[in-house]
């Protein structure tokens, strides 16, 4: 996993973005998972994070094996499956790697949602 260079001001900047604008243009399971590698990646202090399909569903385990680094999204196996395709197919997540210990994903900090904002309808 690399490093990020990000300051604090930056990765703050790039939680605001990605709660602000991007949840307008992903479902809410996109959003969570989105979520959860932002927060163990960038929150982390890294670029990538190599995580298996069962830590993202049920969460990472301390090396100890008696408690929880992070809980997982919640979501069965084929939900996740359909999301993170999804969020590949939109561009905000980025596949770098696939291993047997795992996948490495970024998140791709340049990605715009595609939204289109209605107007309020006009009270009568």
């Amino acid at each position: 996993m690399a490093k990020t260079d990000m300051s604090p001001t930056q990765k703050i900047d790039l939680f605001k973005q990605i709660v602000l604008f991007w949840c307008q243009g992903l479902s809410a399971n996109e959003f969570k998972v989105i979520m959860w590698i932002f927060a163990n990646t960038v929150g982390r202090g890294n670029i990538t994070g190599r995580y298996s399909l069962n830590q993202l569903m049920k969460g990472v385990p301390k090396r100890s094996g008696d408690d929880w680094w992070c809980g997982g999204v919640g979501m069965s196996l084929s939900t996740l499956r359909r999301t993170l395709t999804s969020l590949q197919e939109l561009g905000a997540l980025i596949i770098l790697e696939n291993t047997r210990w795992g996948t490495e994903y970024a998140i791709n900090i340049e990605w715009t949602p595609q939204v289109e904002f209605t107007k309020r309808p006009k009270r009568t």
